[in-house]
């Protein structure tokens, strides 16, 4: 069954809309028809829906029921990630939003190269907005993940979560000692550095906001497959 970003109808909450990319991609490419089931992300959940009308430019669907998804029971991970080079921060958001996470904050620390020029960064940021919600199609999920505004490193302190951990390769303290009498939270904020990984200088400012610090082990993984292997920790230690 196909998946759509739906909204609601404001006149009729029993009624979700398509329009746009997402009408046009379920008439023309699905073919989908009068009478025909889809899935519709909306208002964070997760409806399978029958269609009424549909045209290139506007679709109406009723809402038949609500699916649950593995969200409704886990934390919601918020991801800081240090900007990738190309393709590599293309491949985090895809497969971190299969994941399940929340949101992404592309974070900009002194290792990562060429994140400064405002045009292309924008440009980047529209993609990934693309990618977040096409592995969402895929993974079931009741809502893309959020491409955060950027953020610098002082600023994730204003980023609230009941659990907050920095990744660093250099910490001794690996996830699992870290998450030892952890029983249950219902937000994490988990960082990641760029390729080359975060400063000390900047290890100590995230220690000083309050940040646990944490490895993920005695292999260093790239900048590509830390936040995931952070993620599916989180995860696993949680009962997802």
């Amino acid at each position: 069954m196909r998946t759509f970003l739906g909204q609601p109808d404001a006149e009729d909450l029993s009624i979700l809309l398509l329009t746009g990319p997402e009408a046009r991609h379920a008439c023309k490419v699905a073919r989908l028809k009068p009478g025909n089931h889809a899935l519709v992300m909306a208002n964070n959940q997760l409806h399978e829906c029958s269609v009424i009308t549909i045209s290139p430019s506007l679709a109406r669907l009723a809402i038949v029921s609500v699916r649950p998804t593995a969200a409704d029971k886990a934390p919601r991970i918020i991801l800081a990630q240090g900007i990738a080079k190309g393709q590599a921060m293309d491949d985090i958001v895809r497969i971190t939003s299969e994941l399940g996470v929340a949101g992404i904050i592309p974070l900009l620390s002194s290792r990562v190269e060429g994140a400064g020029e405002e045009k292309r960064l924008q440009n980047r940021m529209e993609r990934w907005r693309a990618i977040a919600l096409s592995a969402a199609k895929v993974s079931g999920e009741a809502s893309p993940c959020a491409i955060l505004a950027p953020m610098k490193l002082a600023q994730l302190a204003e980023v609230e979560a009941q659990l907050r951990i920095a990744f660093w390769e250099e910490e001794s303290a690996t996830i699992k000692t870290t998450l030892q009498g952890v029983e249950e939270v219902s937000s994490a904020l988990i960082v990641i550095g760029p390729e080359g990984g975060f400063s000390k200088d900047e290890v100590d400012l995230l220690r000083s906001m309050g940040m646990k610090t944490a490895s993920l082990g005695k292999r260093i993984l790239r900048a590509r497959t830390a936040g995931a292997a952070a993620i599916l920790a989180l995860q696993y230690h949680f009962g997802d």
